[in-house]
């Protein structure tokens, strides 16, 4: 049987023939921006070649944007830590398996955007525990990023403390503000400028509206406060978090250098501030009368926008990652003096915990969640997320103290380390890359399987992870190095 044609509503809209380039503003910045790139990057790419090849000395100034240097350096394993080290080899595989789980989620997200003849097939589908999983608990996947962003925070700025006793919050936040921006800013560039050429079809109108909000909102987005300036038109919707980082990292240097300066008592502070984000999240949930499940369509819209986005909402899981990282540093070797059945006792919490999230998740996702009081769906907005980051803080104090066994081998796997490091970039490209390549070219209806689905999945994968590597290697490892090299000294 032949597939099925969708509707056509006019060859005007939905075929473009030979269709000109629009030499506009953005267009011709692009062009000159990504050459000039190209040609510094064939340039540093030759001279280092050049030097390996004659035997000399390889100037990293000149090198920083070899290609060559850089993606070695993105695939280089490294041998595991000791256990006493100050490494936490078990971040790089929860970075990874975070990401592949975000990359899941977003495919998932695109199903009501894909043309399918079978479409009943894919709600019975979202109705069922797999799809709790893999979907709508994925957005947890998130939080792991920001409790790991809090201990490393902590962790660094308390040796910056130990070694200085000073801090220069501009430079922190001048360096942390050129790691993030660089690939960020390229990706920016690319989808007002040459996305939208990059095919077409009926739905690659999708392409288009992300180019005319990002050519409206650039700015906000490279100054990272678009989820509070402009929360419902967000340039490149996914990058809320780059946003939602940059403005924790501003404000860590308020919090750690009480904490290093004053001790514990600060403690105090920043679990109030985590119970307030929390209690944010919980009443706007009352006030709004807003329920949990995606499936809900009443309310005023706005939930994401108020509950979601926001830093101040977002915020508690990042804070009690801040309180853990510094009782991990404070312990040096990370070694604890407890009873050795807390340890098995610590397991059996943190997998019922693991359990119960999912449980619950998938009962208030279901269509019939109106069953329940809405309280609930407040009580379980409010608290599911610390709740995951107090068992993933677990898995991760078992790992360094040597007390996870199986579960620490399969996480600090030197393996990891590439996707660990290729995590920021793909999180980055992953929603562009799969729209154009799955969504917004289809020209016929799919129908819809499990096959169907993971296909969709480990494709988005190997998609993000394949364009992710020139791109870290072009627009993110070089600013680092230029950063190390010039502003760092």
């Amino acid at each position: 049987m032949g597939a099925k044609m969708l509707p056509l509503y006019g060859p005007e809209w939905v075929c473009e023939h030979g269709k000109e380039v629009d030499f506009n503003g953005a267009t011709v910045v692009a062009i000159v921006v990504f050459a000039a790139i190209a040609v510094v990057v064939l340039l540093s790419t030759a001279y280092e070649c050049r030097q390996i090849w004659l035997g000399h000395l390889v100037n990293p100034l000149y090198s920083s944007f070899s290609l060559y240097r850089n993606v070695k350096s993105i695939l280089h394993i490294s041998p595991r830590s000791p256990i006493n080290s100050d490494m936490i080899d078990c971040a790089h595989g929860l970075r990874g398996i975070s990401m592949i789980w975000i990359l899941a989620v977003h495919v998932h997200e695109a199903l009501g955007q894909v043309p399918f003849d079978n479409n009943p097939a894919v709600h019975s589908y979202l109705d069922s525990f797999t799809s709790a999983i893999l979907y709508t608990t994925g957005y947890l996947a998130v939080d792991t990023f920001l409790v790991l962003s809090g201990i490393l925070v902590a962790m660094n700025l308390m040796r910056q403390l130990d070694a200085k006793g000073r801090l220069n919050p501009l430079m922190l936040y001048l360096h942390r503000y050129i790691r993030i921006t660089g690939p960020f800013a390229a990706l920016v560039l690319f989808t007002v400028s040459f996305a939208t050429y990059m095919g077409e079809g009926p739905l690659w109108m999708i392409i288009g509206d992300m180019r005319d909000i990002c050519m409206e909102n650039w700015w906000s987005a490279l100054l990272h406060v678009q989820n509070y300036v402009v929360p419902a038109r967000m340039c490149l919707g996914w990058t809320w978090y780059l946003s939602v980082d940059m403005q924790l990292f501003i404000l860590a240097p308020a919090l750690i250098y009480p904490l290093w300066r004053y001790g514990e008592r600060v403690l105090i502070v920043i679990a109030s501030l985590a119970v307030l984000s929390m209690g944010s999240v919980f009443v706007t949930f009352i006030v709004k009368d807003y329920r949990y499940s995606y499936i809900d369509s009443s309310g005023d819209g706005l939930k994401y926008v108020l509950t979601y986005f926001p830093t101040h909402a977002r915020m508690a899981v990042w804070l009690w990652g801040i309180i853990f990282g510094y009782y991990l540093y404070k312990t040096k070797t990370y070694g604890l003096s407890v009873p050795k059945w807390i340890w098995p006792v610590g397991w059996v919490i943190c997998f019922t915990i693991f359990g119960l999230i999912a449980g619950a998740n998938y009962k208030l996702q279901r269509p019939d969640f109106d069953q329940y009081p809405q309280v609930l769906d407040a009580i379980y907005e409010s608290l599911h997320r610390s709740v995951f980051a107090v068992a993933l803080m677990w898995v991760i104090l078992a790992c360094v103290s040597g007390k996870a066994g199986v579960i620490n081998e399969f996480l600090s796997a030197p393996l990891w380390q590439p996707l660990s490091r290729l995590s920021f970039t793909m999180y980055l490209l992953h929603v562009l890359l799969f729209t154009m390549a799955s969504v917004a070219s289809s020209k016929t209806t799919a129908h819809f399987s499990m096959m169907d689905l993971f296909y969709r999945i480990w494709g988005a994968i190997g998609l993000a992870a394949s364009v992710s590597l020139p791109w870290s290697a072009i627009f993110e490892v070089p600013f680092i190095t230029l950063d190390k090299l010039l502003l760092r000294n």
